[in-house]
């Protein structure tokens, strides 16, 4: 009866101090505007510790703002469909804490070329990013644009190691075994 209370309260410290799977969905907007970009950042963090980080990812809408000409005020046109279907989404994982998910230099799309990150910092922080933003005039017509916008969601899950698990589980068992002879 001893042994088995011994085990349980092990194995209870094992679980308690072992870093279980810790998942984060973030949902981002990532904004530029004439000349300026306003990065998104999670408000949380991923923790730090796991053997592995496994993601997900899906752009949302992807948007200019024009104002002028016909327009009686600034609006946002979606052109989401200008982004490649493969490109839209994507799932993968890293060993390391700071990694980049997706990166597109050249972004084109009417009106606008950007570069979009979106990652994870050293501090396990979410980053979406659009920079290296250039609008382009759209001819004759007197229209002008004014911004740039990225939304989607982002989910990133922290794996702790199996083994881990395992060696105080086995030194667990090992020193009740010692405590018997």
């Amino acid at each position: 009866m001893r042994s088995l209370v011994i085990t349980c309260v092990l194995l209870i410290t094992v679980f308690c101090f072992s870093p279980a799977a810790k998942a984060d969905l973030w949902l981002f907007t990532a904004e530029a505007f004439e000349g300026t970009s306003e990065p998104w950042y999670s408000d949380t963090a991923i923790g730090v510790g796991f053997a592995e980080y496994e993601y997900s990812w899906e752009l949302t809408d992807v948007e200019v703002r024009l104002e002028g000409g016909a327009l009686v005020e600034a609006q946002w046109f979606s052109y989401l469909s200008s982004v490649e279907e493969e490109d839209r989404s994507g799932y993968g994982s890293s060993e390391e804490l700071a990694f980049a998910v997706y990166g597109v230099e050249g972004l084109e799309m009417p009106f606008i070329s950007a570069t979009f990150n979106l990652g994870v910092d050293a501090g396990g922080t979410g980053v979406a990013q659009l920079y290296n933003v250039n609008f382009v005039t759209t001819g004759g017509d007197p229209v002008d644009v004014t911004g740039a916008r990225v939304t989607g969601w982002f989910e990133v899950t922290g794996v702790p190691e199996p083994g881990t698990l395992l060696m105080f589980s086995l030194g667990g068992l090992v020193l009740l075994r010692r405590r018997r002879a």
